[in-house]
């Protein structure tokens, strides 16, 4: 059994597709219709490019540190995950890949450092508030509880979860 492997996946709808109200003249003021319809199907051909989308993080983590007993854990650890993407965290053992997800779910606090989940400062927070802003972890356990039917493991789940 090596190291710990995370996945997260995100789902956002797009935001919503308003015209910018800084652009008015481009919009059309002064400009025959035509123009204006032209101008917003370009606003629109840009708002479904992702390449003229800006990046914004979901998960923020800065310079985050924690120590056990006098040896660094963390030390310094920066780390984004963006919206929609899928990030994966390798490494080998003994790296802080748990103790950093300890952190980032409140299990242990950071000696120092910033969290910040959808723009929320959640560094030091009780696992159950951050689990409440929709940050979930789960441990690598692989079975289940052998006296617990399949509906009673079910209704293990988190209440008020929204899911994905």
């Amino acid at each position: 059994m090596g190291g710990l492997f995370l996945m997260c996946r995100v789902l956002e709808l797009p935001p919503p597709l308003t015209p910018p109200h800084h652009s008015l003249r481009e919009w059309g003021e002064g400009n025959p219709e035509s123009e204006a319809k032209s101008a917003i199907h370009r606003w629109f051909v840009k708002c479904a490019d992702p390449r003229y989308r800006e990046p914004m993080a979901l998960l923020d983590v800065r310079a985050v540190t924690r120590s056990f007993y006098g040896v660094a854990a963390l030390r310094g650890v920066d780390l984004t995950v963006e919206r929609g993407r899928i990030t994966g965290l390798i490494g080998p053992n003994g790296a802080g890949k748990t103790t950093l997800f300890n952190c980032v779910s409140g299990l242990v606090p950071p000696d120092s450092g910033r969290i910040l989940f959808d723009g929320a400062d959640i560094t030091g927070a009780r696992p159950d508030r951050i689990a409440r802003r929709g940050l979930v972890r789960t441990f690598q356990i692989a079975r289940g509880f052998p006296r617990l039917t399949v509906i009673e493991h079910l209704l293990l789940s988190g209440r008020d979860q929204p899911g994905e």
